[in-house]
């Protein structure tokens, strides 16, 4: 019986030690974490593709003060929604004398291990590792036949498919994208070739 396991003065004595730390002023209580914890979901997509690059054609580099667009390759992180340059020399860090890329600084800030990117003018995602690797994969946007279209080649009007998302929003959850971005490069070798370091 449980009421036998928990019984004694070691697990009063523990009792008493936890409840003493709890703030007796309800407005320090406020910034205990209450459980259970909101689970780090990714960000909602809009319904259509169009959205998501007006979205994107006002981002400007934050590190250029210029007053044009300047991001050739604009990349929405889904962790956080943020927009991002991506492969692009204006947004690089210097971390321990290793040049980071815009993509993989701000996962190290915001995701850890492992991120997820959109990238935008090209429709396709970025998953990443923190052992420098990495590989592409087709956007949740299919056109009116269900195909995708990554690489953004044929053009044609682009709507979310909300099956495709549930998967990565899945493999999100059951923290997969490390095996993912391995199954990927055994299957394309061309992956290895990209310095991930640098998106």
């Amino acid at each position: 019986k449980i009421e036998e396991q928990i019984h004694g003065t070691l697990v009063e004595t523990l009792f008493t030690m936890w409840s003493s730390a709890i703030p007796k002023d309800t407005t320090l209580r406020q910034n205990l974490v209450v459980q259970p914890v909101r689970p780090n979901l990714l960000v909602e997509l809009p319904e259509k593709y169009s959205q998501l690059i007006n979205k994107v054609a006002s981002f400007k580099c934050p590190t250029i003060p210029i007053e044009e667009s300047t991001s050739n390759v604009p990349t929405l992180c889904l962790v956080c929604g943020m927009i991002l340059c991506s492969q692009a020399y204006c947004c690089q860090k210097i971390i321990n004398k290793q040049s980071l890329g815009a993509c993989r600084y701000h996962m190290s800030q915001c995701s850890g291990s492992v991120g997820m990117f959109l990238r935008v003018r090209d429709c396709s995602l970025v998953l990443m590792t923190t052992r420098q690797r990495g590989c592409f994969r087709p956007a949740p946007y299919v056109d009116e036949f269900g195909e995708v279209d990554q690489g953004f080649r044929r053009g044609n009007p682009l709507h979310l498919n909300h099956e495709l998302y549930q998967k990565l929003k899945s493999l999100w959850l059951q923290q997969g994208i490390t095996e993912e971005v391995v199954n990927y490069n055994e299957i394309d070798y061309r992956n290895v070739q990209y310095d991930w370091a640098h998106f």
